[in-house]
């Protein structure tokens, strides 16, 4: 899947780093808050993107995925949320899941041939350093309704959220750049 917010894409601008504008679709929700949840009922309206997701998920079984975002550079993994979501503003701890080991694997193969990731590269100052490029992504921050929760609990898929790029739109003339940061990875992955 190409892009999953076309919207949102088409009204970023190129060269913004560190911005939020082309985060949500042309109906003001961010797609990836929009999923249900089982830890907290998400009481977001679907959207259409989101429900065509859904959709595909359901009729293809897939068992790896792995979601390609931008504004950090961090291998994340399941759960996003916690089963106290309710506190979840007072304190990040890690939500485990029962195939902690194979995430935590999964994530550390792909921070560890990734040219830069497993350093543990702090994007801006105050932002938060990785210890060998990976976090369980409660652990980060928790969030309600994200796609990797939802992949792994209503259909077994085990995603990863990778965020391979301290830009969240980098300008075209260094997408090369990344193209080799990344380019290891996928020769191991196969």
């Amino acid at each position: 899947m190409p892009s999953m917010n076309p919207d949102g894409f088409a009204i970023s601008n190129e060269g913004q780093c560190d911005t939020i504008h082309g985060r949500h679709n042309a109906r003001r929700y961010d797609l990836n808050r929009n999923f249900p949840d089982f830890f907290k009922a998400n009481t977001k309206q679907s959207q259409p993107e989101t429900e065509a997701v859904k959709e595909w998920i359901s009729k293809i079984q897939f068992v790896l995925s792995g979601s390609l975002h931008g504004g950090a550079l961090v291998a994340s993994y399941p759960f996003d949320n916690t089963p106290n979501a309710m506190f979840q503003s007072f304190g990040h701890s890690p939500s485990v899941t029962p195939d902690d080991d194979v995430f935590r694997h999964l994530s550390l193969v792909y921070s560890k041939n990734h040219a830069k990731m497993s350093r543990g590269v702090s994007c801006n100052s105050g932002s938060p350093r990785f210890d060998n490029g990976i976090t369980n992504g409660a652990a980060w921050y928790p969030l309600t309704g994200g796609m990797q929760d939802y992949n792994y609990l209503w259909h077994g898929c085990m995603e990863v959220t990778l965020e391979i790029s301290c830009c969240k739109y980098p300008p075209a003339h260094e997408l090369s750049k990344y193209w080799q940061d990344n380019r290891q990875v996928n020769y191991d992955y196969n």
